[in-house]
């Protein structure tokens, strides 16, 4: 696709006219499209805070333009779009953080691709799909602190996963000096990973603890059967504070658990089942509080035993338990108040 950049163009921009950017991230630059009426213009630009900004600036200054007037798309690359959130996040500019899959999926069947190419599919999705699209909502300081903790503690639990499985492995071999000495060293090295590992979680905790909002958020989540801290952690920042999802449905597709039908005409007669399209941490730390909760007395713990007694498939009323704490959390939080079993199950301040 040749890109037919604009020619004297300024005097022609109206008032109401969109100015519609979208932006492909790599780790060193992010190829730009601006895309206003049926022309588009193509940039590189160096993946910096201070390369970004004077991109918008000149931008602006070019057509005259202010920020309500652009609308700005970048793909959600985890952090290499860090400093692109940082330079574009301030003032009133349209900015939308895009997932991936989302993107993925609306391209239909496409050919080739390069990094040009995909900055100008991320700007016509976004001018396609702008009435659907929610705005970007930059996080506290506070959550973007928190973010990079939890990869952090992501990142510590991997190695210790791989240093126990090390040990395994070394277990299956034939005895030797060599064997022994790997065996020591694995262990030395998850002793000293899991005592990191709490410093990180400690950090966290203070955190949390210096931060009135956050730790009263904490509290309320935690009041619910099967909901931990870790659970709490991740539900603030995928959530950004619940800022991002106001109605459990749309969390829980997020998370992956809600079920959808599967069915087409008549033909077509699969099951219920939940999307791979997920969270995948948050789906993991969800399915490990479901599974807590059937160990447990109460409402919950009941629900399981009776309905597996029934003859219910054993992963789908887990997946029900999933669902039923995720209503929980959105209630504790919309209501302000813990979450406290009463024969009706309501919920009550306590």
């Amino acid at each position: 696709m040749m890109f037919q950049p604009f020619v004297n163009l300024t005097h022609k921009i109206m008032h109401e006219d969109k100015i519609f950017i979208g932006a492909d991230v790599s780790k060193l630059t992010i190829d730009f499209t601006l895309l206003l009426n049926d022309q588009v213009e193509h940039q590189c630009v160096e993946n910096t805070v201070a390369a970004l900004s004077s991109y918008l600036k000149a931008v602006k200054r070019r057509f005259k333009v202010k920020d309500a007037s652009i609308y700005l798309g970048i793909e959600n690359t985890g952090r290499y779009s860090w400093p692109a959130l940082r330079a574009f996040s301030c003032g009133e500019l349209k900015l939308h953080l895009l997932s991936p899959l989302h993107l993925s999926k609306s391209q239909g069947l496409v050919r080739g691709k390069s990094d040009l190419v995909d900055s100008q599919r991320i700007a016509r999705f976004l001018k396609k799909n702008l009435d659907e699209l929610s705005l970007y909502q930059k996080p506290r300081e506070v959550i973007e602190e928190l973010s990079l903790l939890l990869a952090r503690r992501n990142k510590l639990q991997k190695l210790i996963k791989a240093e126990s499985a090390t040990i395994e492995e070394m277990g299956q071999v034939s005895k030797g000096r060599v064997r022994s000495f790997i065996i020591a060293d694995s262990k030395k090295s998850v002793l000293a990973l899991r005592k990191r590992l709490q410093m990180v979680e400690l950090q966290i905790e203070n955190l949390i603890a210096e931060d009135q909002d956050l730790k009263h958020k904490v509290k309320l989540l935690m009041s619910i059967p099967g909901v931990g801290k870790i659970l709490s952690w991740y539900l603030l920042v995928k959530t950004n504070e619940f800022k991002n999802f106001d109605d459990p449905r749309k969390l829980a597709c997020f998370a992956g658990v809600a079920p959808f039908q599967h069915t087409s005409g008549t033909s077509v007669r699969g099951r219920t089942r939940v999307s791979s399209f997920a969270d995948k941490t948050l789906k993991r730390i969800l399915h490990l509080a479901a599974l807590r909760v059937t160990q447990m007395k109460g409402e919950l713990g009941e629900y399981y035993r009776r309905k597996v007694e029934e003859g219910k498939n054993k992963m789908a009323v887990i997946n029900a338990l999933r669902n039923k704490i995720i209503h929980r959390i959105m209630a504790v939080i919309r209501e302000d108040r813990p979450y406290q079993i009463r024969e009706k199950n309501t919920l009550l301040v306590s």
